[in-house]
């Protein structure tokens, strides 16, 4: 029985060790940048500025699509392993650190979401104000860890010949004290091939992203 109690005890010490390192991780800078093709599907790259790395160590992070299609991996440290959870709802990156990880570390990922910009449907019970042969772009991130993301950037580019329209929803609604609106219309250049080509979208921007907590948004291209 003692042996028995005292693997408990260390168990124990162990799981709330890594449980202290995950939260004194902080998110200074969190960007997503939608690439919206022809057919609906974007391709999201996701980079993450993270400080008070101490391995070892384990974070969850949000991504704001049902989905990790195509992941995959872009830059990371060698003592952090990038592992996609996908979800029906809102998916989750594991970012486990290893023994030497330490300091600030940034990490890059890539990933396929389907069904980015698809035509206007209402919900189950509910009324649309639209017609329903209009397309809408839809993007939602809510914080579910206990870690504040300090800063969350996105940036949606729709395809060649494609604008925005109208901002159907931006919310939370911007505060006074904010610099900046929640969403604005923006050109974008991106790269085709050898070319670098124009291209119409908008961003996002939201401080101070803390749990259950996040951005919903949705535009009328």
């Amino acid at each position: 029985m003692k042996t028995i109690s005292v693997f408990r005890l260390v168990f124990g010490i162990l799981i709330f060790g890594l449980g202290l390192c995950a939260q004194a991780v902080e998110i200074k800078l969190y960007t997503s940048r939608f690439e919206v093709a022809q057919d609906g599907s974007a391709t999201v790259t996701v980079n993450v500025s993270l400080t008070g790395v101490q391995g070892p160590g384990r974070l969850l992070l949000p991504v704001g699509s049902p989905g990790l299609d195509d992941f995959k991996i872009i830059e990371s440290p060698t003592d952090i392993q990038l592992t996609p959870l996908p979800k029906k709802s809102q998916s989750l990156v594991e970012v486990n650190f290893g023994e030497k990880a330490s300091g600030n570390q940034a990490i890059k990922f890539s990933y396929k979401a389907v069904g980015f910009m698809e035509k206007a449907k209402a919900a189950e019970g509910k009324k649309i104000d639209i017609p329903t042969n209009n397309s809408l772009v839809k993007h939602s991130l809510i914080n579910t860890q206990e870690n504040t993301i300090e800063s969350y950037q996105a940036e949606v580019i729709l395809p060649d010949h494609v604008r925005v329209q109208l901002i159907r929803e931006q919310l939370p609604k911007p505060k006074k004290t904010d610099v900046l609106p929640r969403v604005r219309l923006d050109g974008f250049t991106v790269s085709e091939g050898s070319e670098q080509v124009a291209r119409q979208g908008a961003q996002l921007q939201m401080s101070q992203m803390k749990q259950g907590i996040g951005p919903r948004w949705s535009l009328k291209p």
